[in-house]
């Protein structure tokens, strides 16, 4: 009786706790904000000098904002996913909002010059709303592709 009440009582929330995680995102990860933006890549494999861009389109119906520096990149490791850089220390980020309005498509470089280990990487980008006050941001993150 003491071991199956000790099994219910914290096995199970346990195992439930766990089970609840299927959004596979690493500890310090934000999670995907409430405004609507895609991303995709423009390949599905790079080796870690190629260039790349990414192309970002704005779902919601207001325009968006993002900084040309507010990317980073994260590797799925164990099933898991980690931040393998964050924003290049060495890019010059100029100190001014970037606009992506609605359902218009917007193409931007980002850099794998850092990439080292081989690996199924994805983007994640910042994005705030252009008007009003910036109250949270919200983070949109690409389709995975492959480093080699």
């Amino acid at each position: 009786m003491f071991r199956r009440s000790l099994t219910v009582s914290y096995v199970l929330p346990l195992v439930m706790a766990l089970g609840a995680c299927g959004d596979t995102l690493g500890p310090d990860l934000p999670k995907d904000g409430p405004l609507a933006v895609s991303l995709h890549t423009d390949r599905a494999s790079y080796a870690s000098n190629d260039p790349a861009s990414v192309t970002m389109v704005n779902h919601s119906s207001e325009t968006l904002m993002f900084w040309g520096c507010s990317d980073a990149l994260e590797r799925q490791e164990g099933g898991r996913w980690k931040v393998a850089f964050d924003v290049d220390p060495d890019a010059i980020c100029p100190a001014v909002g970037i606009l992506l309005p609605p359902d218009t498509p917007v193409t931007f470089p980002f850099a794998l010059h850092r990439v080292t280990k081989p690996g199924v990487y994805r983007l994640r980008r910042a994005f705030w709303p252009d008007n009003g006050p910036v109250t949270e941001r919200s983070h949109g993150r690409s389709n995975t592709f492959r480093v080699q």
